[in-house]
């Protein structure tokens, strides 16, 4: 995984590369090698994830949504405040590692309307099993992460993420289902709209 930092904080690198290789995504991209693909992923220098931590901007809930993350064809971009702690970037990082997984394990499902629960939910879980705290209120200076990462931890995470890895798209779409009944939002297919 390559790793762009223009931010000028200081970012958990080799956690979020453990992260990444957990996942399946440390090394080439399974799409960048497929025949259908080769076209899109032509831009990538390398053949692995990129990772680029913007320059902290402020951002303000009036403009619209905050986007802290956001994922596209091999490349993650981070978007830090001026405020942003290192365990709210992790929290970000693994909403974009999700996006990533999914779209290069089981991109059949990335058309989906309702894939927003699911993405929240497995950041939330990977943040929460390697021992994160987030406030209710998502305020992006609240989030806590150890420095020190046990290695129960890890196993719980290799465990976890191993079960994904694992996971054929009829139980990744059924795990897409579930994150959006919990979260009370339409499932794919259902007539009322689902913004993303």
């Amino acid at each position: 995984m390559r790793i762009r930092n223009l931010s000028g904080s200081v970012v958990r690198t080799e956690l979020w590369r453990e992260l990444a290789e957990h996942f399946g995504l440390g090394q080439t991209l399974p799409l960048r090698s497929h025949p259908q693909w080769q076209r899109v992923y032509k831009h990538l220098t390398n053949r692995t994830l990129t990772l680029t931590i913007n320059r902290r901007s402020k951002r303000n809930m009036k403009d619209g949504p905050v986007t802290s993350a956001r994922y596209s064809f091999g490349r993650i971009s981070l978007f830090p405040c001026p405020r942003c702690t290192t365990a709210f970037l992790t929290h970000s990082f693994l909403h974009g590692l999700s996006r990533a997984w999914l779209d290069q394990y089981h991109e059949d499902l990335t058309l989906r309307t309702d894939l927003d629960a699911f993405f929240d939910e497995f950041a939330d879980r990977t943040f929460a099993i390697l021992g994160g705290k987030r406030p209710s209120d998502m305020k992006c200076w609240k989030c806590k992460l150890p420095k020190v990462i046990g290695r129960s931890r890890i196993r719980n995470l290799k465990a976890f993420a191993e079960r994904f890895r694992n996971a054929d798209s009829t139980t990744v779409d059924r795990l897409i289902d579930e994150s959006s009944r919990r979260a009370g939002t339409p499932i794919n297919g259902d007539s009322v709209p689902h913004n993303r």
